[in-house]
């Protein structure tokens, strides 16, 4: 779960006006995780937020947007960071949802080997 915002270029908006609309985007999403069937508990705990810092896209964007320099931007959203996993495969399973209704869902299968 994660979302950005970006002043457009040549706009007006601060870095706190930014950071009050991230906030506002995560206010009642929720998350869940499951790392080889055991749930990951007190998700919010996993709740960061970026430093400021500048956007460049470029013509042809993914995201369709004018090229430019978007700044300040700012991210923020629930980012796990997992101890090493044994050798082995592993199942990691993730879902959140916005307050929106907008939810995302992701699978991964690892296999970690010696090196």
């Amino acid at each position: 779960m994660n979302t950005i915002w970006a002043n457009d270029p040549g706009g007006g908006a601060t870095e706190q006006d930014l950071r009050d609309q991230l906030r506002l985007d995560l206010t009642g999403a929720t998350a869940s995780a499951e790392i080889d069937g055991m749930a990951v508990t007190n998700m919010g705990d996993y709740l960061v937020e970026s430093p400021p810092f500048a956007l460049m896209l470029e013509e042809g964007n993914v995201l369709g947007a004018p090229a430019g320099v978007y700044e300040p931007a700012v991210a923020g959203g629930i980012h796990l960071l997992l101890a090493p996993l044994s050798h082995g495969d592993h199942l990691v399973h993730f879902r959140g949802c916005f307050r929106s209704g907008f939810c995302t869902e992701a699978t991964y299968h690892l296999s970690v080997t010696n090196r």
